[in-house]
């Protein structure tokens, strides 16, 4: 995989600890991706096939989780580069 342009979404524990949340801002047709793990870690893949998205459309499920990621208390850090490892954000 090359780097790739992501929506970025943060929460943070009351610990300190982050996680972070994104997904593309090219999303694919016919899969939703997410990636999610600990801030500073590599990020998880997680892909949901159109057919089991919200409306079986990829752009309504990413409104939906980000509506579900904000209620929750993520921010929205705006747009980065995930690197081809999923480990670096630029």
């Amino acid at each position: 995989m090359a780097a790739l342009r992501v929506h970025l979404y943060r929460y943070r524990h009351p610990d300190g600890a982050e996680k972070d949340w994104a997904y593309p801002v090219r999303l694919a047709p016919n899969t939703f991706t997410a990636f999610y793990g600990r801030t500073g870690a590599v990020l998880r893949q997680a892909d949901t096939p159109a057919i089991r998205c919200r409306g079986c459309d990829p752009a309504s499920e990413a409104q939906a989780r980000v509506q579900e990621k904000l209620a929750k208390g993520y921010r929205d850090l705006g747009e980065f580069w995930l690197a081809a490892d999923r480990r670096q954000l630029t």
